[in-house]
């Protein structure tokens, strides 16, 4: 998945740090603003390597809500929560998934860590 200690390559996201969170390995970044359609195409294509990513979702004015996506059988499943709360599964296609994307990618520029996104690959 990620070949040793090499850092995933991803257009459009710069990767700052990682570390081993216990049973997975988190790659925290967060998404160039020259090229934010770029990178969440290239964060749906990383889902074939990793088994979730995050990123800050500041739409309702909660800046430590975030939304996690998830690749299934069938395309992507979609969760928003944050300090205390999380919302439900949603199941959404790949033009549903870009839109979501789109729609909060803007709060993912970094460089604090309420701004920025992470990958997790477990069992890494």
């Amino acid at each position: 998945m990620t070949n040793g200690n090499r850092l995933p390559e991803i257009p459009g996201i710069r990767i700052t740090h990682s570390r081993n969170i216990g049973l997975a390995i988190r790659f925290d970044f967060f998404i160039e603003r020259d090229a934010i359609d770029v990178a969440i195409t290239g964060l749906l294509e990383a889902l074939k390597r990793f088994d979730e990513f995050v990123l800050a979702d500041h739409r309702k004015g909660d800046y430590e809500s975030c939304s996690t996506f998830r690749a299934t059988s069938a395309g992507f499943e979609m969760m928003t929560g944050g300090h205390g709360w999380s919302g439900e599964w949603h199941s959404l296609d790949y033009t549903a998934a870009l839109i979501e994307l789109s729609r909060i990618a803007e709060f993912n520029h970094g460089p604090d860590w309420s701004n920025c996104g992470h990958l997790i690959a477990r069992g890494a």
